[in-house]
């Protein structure tokens, strides 16, 4: 009978078992891999990811925190965090201890130099889930900070999720704007009407611009004529929509169109 053990023991710690580990860890968290990132804190797993993937930008999402009883082998495949301990209470860890996390917790999403406070909403379906309402308005990789107490630890951890990406539908220029442009490039419209509707875009977020530097609108007659060279190339189909919107970041910057 003693032998007999021994053989099983020996046969679990064969390379086929560790093969068969090997291949847990690499396929059996690759769900979880590419989009979430959970973490261990004492008895507890924390995973993060977005609600909507991939997170574009422009599209309202949402940010959700997992809080779960970890096992040994979310021990085993996740990272530690370290903690302290607040006191020494000798209560074990259960379910009760997932709830009512909103006030003892509290998290932030950084992008570039860009951090915002995430306002945590408890789950009334699920427990331990707590959702944060967030739309992406910028293209980078997001970090979470993550930080408080749950049952007696007090933690704080970051991580990294799902790269933000840029929306295909976003910058879509209506017809209207382009044949706008093609009057105003042959002189049939003002350069106030044409200064109004891509006001209008940016207002209505149909398009997006970047690196505002001011909000103050100047008298339109100061918009530089390879703006309006841009302008004809482009609805002549000379030039991309890209490179159409940069000569429209340029007014931004500039302030020659104001964005309220």
């Amino acid at each position: 009978m003693g032998s007999s053990a021994s053989i099983i023991l020996i046969h679990r710690q064969s390379p086929f078992f560790l093969i068969f580990f090997i291949l847990l860890v690499l396929f059996g968290t690759a769900s979880t891999a590419d989009a979430h990132t959970a973490k261990v804190v004492g008895d507890f797993k924390i995973d993060i990811g977005w609600e909507k993937e991939p997170p574009l930008v422009g599209i309202a999402n949402s940010v959700i925190f997992t809080v779960t009883l970890a096992d040994e082998s979310d021990k085993l495949l996740n990272d530690m965090i370290f903690f302290n301990k607040i006191n020494d209470s000798d209560d074990k860890p259960n379910n009760t201890h997932l709830s009512d996390l909103t006030n003892s917790t509290e998290a932030y999403i950084k992008i570039d130099n860009s951090k915002t406070r995430l306002v945590l909403e408890e789950s009334r379906e699920k427990l331990g889930v707590y959702t944060a309402k967030y739309t992406p308005d910028k293209i980078g990789v997001p970090s979470i900070n993550f930080a408080g107490v749950i049952k007696n630890l007090e933690f704080e951890l970051t991580s990294k999720i799902e790269t933000i990406e840029k929306n295909p539908d976003m910058n879509k220029i209506p017809d209207w704007i382009k044949n706008n442009a093609k009057w105003w490039a042959d002189d049939q419209i003002d350069d106030d009407s044409f200064v109004q509707g891509i006001q209008y875009l940016i207002k209505e977020k149909i398009i997006t611009v970047t690196n505002t530097m001011s909000d103050n609108s100047e008298t339109s007659s100061n918009i530089p004529n390879w703006i309006k060279n841009n302008a004809k190339w482009w609805a002549d189909g000379n030039i991309a929509e890209d490179d159409f919107l940069k000569g429209i970041e340029f007014l931004v910057r500039s302030g020659i169109i104001g964005v309220n």
